[in-house]
């Protein structure tokens, strides 16, 4: 491991489309990576429908449709906190 890389939990998620009294498989098993000293504060959707979460480091990220979690805002360093 490189001295400044971070180690993360990967949680797992998997999302289901449920209509007319049946329940389907929407999307693929996704991870959600979250570095080891954070926790996780929020998960939701994106107006997409796309897995996000927001951890207690204050970042937003959104899992894309190929399986990679990307970074959408860091609330700490633009001085807003959403949840506390």
């Amino acid at each position: 491991m490189n001295p400044g890389s971070k180690r993360f939990q990967s949680y797992g998620c998997v999302v289901f489309s449920i209509r007319d009294n049946s329940i389907r498989f929407s999307k693929r098993h996704q991870h959600m990576a979250v570095p080891s000293d954070c926790t996780l504060r929020w998960i939701g959707f994106s107006d997409e429908g796309n897995p996000c979460y927001y951890d207690s480091a204050g970042k937003i990220h959104i899992v894309a449709h190929n399986g990679i979690s990307y970074l959408l805002a860091d609330t700490e360093r633009n001085g807003v906190s959403f949840i506390s």
